[in-house]
């Protein structure tokens, strides 16, 4: 591989190499930490790059999952009117939706319903949409 100016593709194969260089590392995994070399912005001459390190952790991502599932999980349990507790899936004659996801920032539209029968789109919806679709 020989680079002789910074664009698109070498970026992409310069982090390649960095994750698995620290991937490997020894130190790094003898003291329980993950780094990942992440998003780049560049120049003809330079790359700079963003680096997470997690010690004994989970990322970022893993973290910000856990905690969608959380949310889901409160409102599910605590939220939702009697008729309807831990009743995730709706049907209708040919349309079969599932509540998939809760974004607590989100205070417009912060449950995710998926069509789980034809397209697998996932739709945003409202609180009051989401009691008159899982209420009947």
């Amino acid at each position: 591989m020989k680079i002789t100016k910074m664009n698109l593709q070498s970026t992409k194969e310069i982090r390649v190499v960095l994750n698995s260089i620290l991937k490997d590392n020894i130190i790094l995994k003898q003291n329980n930490i993950n780094v990942n070399v992440g998003q780049c912005t560049y120049n003809d001459d330079i790359a700079t790059y963003k680096v997470e390190v997690v010690i004994g952790g989970k990322t970022k991502k893993e973290i910000s999952l856990q905690e969608e599932k959380d949310a889901l999980d409160y409102v599910l349990n605590n939220q939702l009117p009697l008729n309807f507790k831990g009743k995730i899936q709706l049907e209708s004659k040919n349309k079969k939706y599932m509540l998939v996801g809760y974004k607590s920032q989100n205070q417009k539209c912060p449950y995710i319903m998926q069509d789980i029968v034809k397209s697998g789109k996932t739709y945003k919806i409202t609180f009051q949409q989401m009691i008159d679709l899982f209420a009947k």
